[in-house]
């Protein structure tokens, strides 16, 4: 799961901006179905679960360009579930790659990514389609 601290949701609705000749730009909504944006860490103990996540990085998300389920925190009123699932995919497949520490015991790596939130929502056979 994504870690929480730093898990922002950035909500971008399609607006349209027109600049009138006198007064205040006029602003208008065009769809509220637009992608979300999500910046998110994943923090990994050892070497064998960060290769297993860097492997369906590459392999089965296309180096982030695919979509895929993921379970993220819930923006919706209707539930109270605090983690849903929704489909994204890795924003132009860039991620960041960290060593947090390494010690005598083993490592602690991160990657950070901003995700595409689609508004899709799984119901709760989701976890089968989670990698």
């Amino acid at each position: 799961k994504f870690l929480q601290n730093s898990y922002s949701l950035k909500r971008s609705p399609s607006v349209i901006r027109t600049t009138m000749t006198n007064g205040t730009v006029r602003q208008r909504l065009l769809s509220v179905d637009a992608p979300h944006t999500l910046s998110v860490n994943l923090q990994f103990n050892n070497i064998t679960d960060y290769q297993t996540w860097l492997n369906f990085y590459e392999n089965s998300i296309n180096h982030g360009c695919d979509w895929f389920i993921a379970p993220i925190l819930n923006d919706r009123l209707e539930t109270t579930d605090p983690i849903i699932a929704r489909k994204v995919r890795i924003q132009n497949g860039q991620i960041t790659e960290s060593l947090n520490f390494r010690n005598s015991i083993g490592a602690c790596y991160k990657i950070s990514m901003t995700l595409d939130v689609d508004n899709v929502e799984f119901d709760q056979a989701w976890s089968e389609y989670y990698a």
